[in-house]
């Protein structure tokens, strides 16, 4: 069965967002704690890159849940984009970004205000680096 498409609002919001690891119910990665400190880091890192605060959160052993206030769409301006594109890819900033036409600084733009992109970098970055660390392939999540 698919899961319902989440319910994503115009307007400010605030969503609950948990996310559980793939594999056996007794598999418990984040008992480890450099990979608990390594989640925390990233979720904190893009929390302050998106137009988002982080209300509240808590990792378990074998999942995680946040609570997220979205803010609503707004253009924003050049320099404030350059700023959260240094926050979201920190040194990759500059080989990153240094050909992006204007139509690119929108997308970006767009980006940060959707919960399913916040959740897509959360996630991807920490799955990547998660089975890198411990040899693994495939789906952490």
């Amino acid at each position: 069965m698919m899961r319902r498409a989440r319910h994503v609002s115009p307007d400010d919001a605030y969503y609950h967002i948990t996310t559980r690891v793939a594999g056996y119910p007794d598999y418990c990665p984040f008992q480890d704690r450099q990979a608990a400190r390594r989640l925390r880091r990233r979720i904190f890192q893009y929390a302050s890159a998106f137009c988002c605060r982080l209300a509240a959160f808590s990792i378990m052993d074998n999942h995680y849940h946040f609570v997220v206030f979205i803010e609503k769409f707004r253009f924003l301006s050049r320099p404030e984009l350059e700023r959260r594109a240094r926050l979201f890819y920190g040194h990759r900033y500059h080989p990153t970004t240094r050909r992006w036409s204007d139509r690119r600084w929108l997308q970006f733009n767009r980006k940060l205000f959707e919960v399913s992109d916040l959740m897509q970098m959360i996630n991807g970055d920490y799955g990547k680096w998660f089975n890198r660390r411990h040899g693994r392939r495939g789906h952490l999540w």
